[in-house]
C-alpha cells in the first residue's frame, strides 16, 4: 500500500489524481517528448501527439505571451493559444476587423497579435474588456498583480498597429464597436451569460467563412447545450475542441 504522504510526490498524471485530468480541462500539463498524456477520472490514458504545440515560430510567441501573466503555470494555456492562433490563420484569409472579447493579462491579445502582425495591416483589431482585472460582471475578484502588471499590457498593446479598445462588459459595449464586419471572433469574458446575448450581435456581423472561438463552450455540459442552442439558431456550425472551446463557422 501506498501511504497517503508518499503518493503526494508521484506523477499525478500517471494516477489521474490531478485536477486537470478532467477531460474537460485537457491542458497538457503532462508533456514528454512529441507527445502528452491526459488521463481522465477513471484513470484511462489517451496519446494526443503534440510535436505541434513546441514548434517555431508558435512556441516562441507563446513563451513571450505567457510572461505577460506572473501567475499563470506556462503549460496551462498552451493550447488554448493555439487554436485561437491557428483558426485566426484560416479567418484571416478573408477581409473583416478581428474582436477579442476578455484580456485579463493579454496573454491570447499578445500571442494572436505577434502571430499575425502582417495579415492585420489594414484592419482594425478590437478588444472589448472592463480593463479593471475582473472577469464576470457578477465577480470582482482578481489578482493582486494585475493593478501592477497592467501599465505593462498597455505598453504591449500600443506596439501593435490599429488596435482599439472598448472598455466595459459585452454586450454593453458592442454599440462602441464601429466595424461593420469581422472575420475573426475571440469570446473568453469568463462571463458566459453576457457572451450569449451577445452572439446576436456578432453573428450580424460575420461573413461567410468567419470564424468565432468561444473559450468556455464546454466548461460544464449545462454551458455547452446553452451555446450550441443559440448557435444553431444563428445558423453557425460549431465545432467542439479540446479545453472546453469550441470553433464557430459561419
Amino acid at each position: 500500500m501506498i501511504s497517503l504522504q508518499k503518493l503526494k510526490y508521484l506523477r499525478p498524471s500517471r494516477f489521474g489524481l490531478f485536477r486537470y485530468s478532467d477531460p474537460n480541462f485537457l491542458n497538457l500539463h503532462f508533456m514528454s517528448g512529441d507527445r502528452a498524456t491526459l488521463t481522465d477520472w477513471q484513470g484511462l490514458h489517451a496519446y494526443h501527439g503534440s510535436a505541434h504545440l513546441k514548434a517555431e515560430p508558435f512556441s516562441d510567441i507563446y513563451e513571450r505571451a505567457t510572461a505577460l501573466d506572473p501567475n499563470l503555470p506556462r503549460e496551462t494555456l498552451r493550447l488554448r493559444v493555439y487554436n485561437v492562433v491557428t483558426l485566426g490563420e484560416v479567418a484571416l484569409k478573408r477581409s473583416g476587423d478581428i474582436l477579442l472579447a476578455g484580456l485579463s493579462h493579454g496573454v491570447m491579445p499578445r500571442a494572436f497579435l505577434e502571430r499575425h502582425r502582417a495579415d492585420l495591416v489594414g484592419r482594425t483589431v478590437w478588444i472589448a474588456d472592463p480593463l479593471n482585472g475582473t472577469l464576470a460582471r457578477g465577480n470582482r475578484c482578481k489578482t493582486s498583480a494585475y493593478d501592477a502588471d497592467f501599465a505593462g499590457i498597455c505598453t504591449m498593446l500600443a506596439t501593435f498597429a490599429n488596435v482599439k479598445i472598448a472598455m466595459g462588459y459585452i454586450p454593453d459595449v458592442l454599440n462602441e464597436i464601429t466595424s461593420r464586419e469581422f472575420c475573426f471572433i475571440h469570446m473568453d469574458t469568463g462571463d458566459s451569460a453576457s457572451e450569449v446575448e451577445s452572439l446576436p450581435w456578432m453573428r450580424r456581423r460575420m461573413g461567410a467563412g468567419s470564424v468565432m472561438v468561444i473559450d468556455s463552450f464546454n466548461s460544464k455540459p449545462a454551458l455547452a447545450e446553452r451555446y450550441s442552442s443559440i448557435l444553431g439558431d444563428l445558423g453557425l456550425t460549431v465545432l467542439p475542441l479540446m479545453n472546453c472551446q469550441a470553433a464557430c463557422f459561419a
